[in-house]
């Protein structure tokens, strides 16, 4: 499979395989939201009348059912987990910014790591093209020549 660039951030990256040719964003995270809101914003374009006369057909459902919004609403306020202090404290605008540093500098990582691989499959490739068209290697070794 062939290298591709990044529709979003312009890096290179290797498609998924499963993807294949369609895949036109690597797989950050930022990239993959960016994808997303393109996409959504192409389908809203194309699609403008789409959410326009719903409101008639809400009302209607609302009438059937009159107690919807208030247990909905009743739910959303409602805690689902309350975690005891003792296992889980709550974090501290500090600790939660520290979080958010920690997580760029995965993306980060993962983004060398990602750079890293493209680069050695390329060397594999160019060093494959070489010895194909040169004369074949003598590899000596313990049952070599």
């Amino acid at each position: 499979m062939t290298t591709k660039l990044c529709e979003v951030c312009q890096a290179a990256f290797e498609p998924d395989p499963r993807v294949g040719e369609r895949q036109r964003v690597c797989k950050q995270l930022r990239c993959q939201r960016e994808r997303k809101r393109r996409a959504q914003q192409r389908w809203l374009a194309a699609n403008p009348d789409y959410f326009k006369g719903q409101y008639g057909r809400l009302k209607d459902w609302l009438q059937a059912h009159p107690d919807y919004l208030k247990n909905y609403r009743a739910r959303r306020s409602a805690t689902p987990y309350d975690p005891c202090g003792d296992i889980q404290d709550e974090l501290t605008t500090s600790q939660n910014t520290v979080l958010e540093t920690v997580r760029d500098i995965v993306d980060i990582q993962d983004e060398i790591t990602s750079r890293i691989i493209t680069a050695k499959r390329h060397l594999h490739r160019m060093l494959a093209v070489i010895y194909k068209t040169s004369e074949a290697p003598v590899i000596t070794g313990v049952n070599g020549p």
